[in-house]
């Protein structure tokens, strides 16, 4: 169901609850749906991300394959880096990634706890949060708990990544089948 069918059926179930004189409090037009619940501030250096939420797509003729994610979670800034629950965000780079060697997503993704892609898209929208050591990555971070299957002649995965460009945190996407060499971390936990 989309945003706008969601927001018809609670105008609807509005007004149906309303004639039967039941209390309507609990129900609003404004109630948070899919793309409104996603962050919530709580102060300078904490949100709170829904990460059960649909994620963003990378971009059209795209769906979501799989979503890792429970529950809400709290994304803190400290001062000695990022963490969701109070467990310290790493950038994670694999021995098999080191030295000019790379490594396929499917086994950077085994057994590690990866984050998903509303982690990745709270950060592009509160870059104050990003950790400054973060700068020092000279590649991109990956989110592999999020992967889309395009809807191109071969249906490929893909996985999205937080980059910065000119200054700029940015969002991108690739293969999930790509090889990823020295410059390619992943955010775990």
């Amino acid at each position: 169901m989309n945003i706008k069918q969601k927001q018809v059926l609670l105008l609807f179930l509005g007004f149906f609850m309303m004639s039967c004189g039941k209390e309507t409090e609990r129900l609003s037009l404004s109630a948070p749906v899919e793309n409104n619940s996603r962050v919530v501030s709580i102060n300078q250096t904490t949100i709170k991300i829904n990460l059960v939420a649909s994620p963003k797509l990378p971009f059209h003729g795209t769906s979501v394959e799989s979503h890792i994610g429970d529950g809400w979670a709290i994304l803190e800034k400290r001062a000695d880096g990022l963490y969701v629950n109070d467990q310290k965000v790493i950038l994670h780079l694999s021995n098999h990634q080191m030295n000019g060697r790379s490594l396929n997503a499917y086994d950077i993704r085994k057994n590690l706890t990866v984050l998903n892609a509303n982690i990745l898209d709270a950060l592009v929208d509160n870059p104050h949060l990003i950790p400054e050591d973060w700068k020092k990555n000279k590649g991109y971070i990956f989110f592999l708990g999020t992967l889309y299957r395009g809807y191109d002649a071969h249906h490929h995965l893909y996985v999205r990544f937080l980059y910065l460009e000119n200054g700029m945190w940015e969002r991108g996407r690739t293969l999930l089948s790509y090889y990823y060499g020295g410059n390619y971390t992943t955010a775990l936990l």
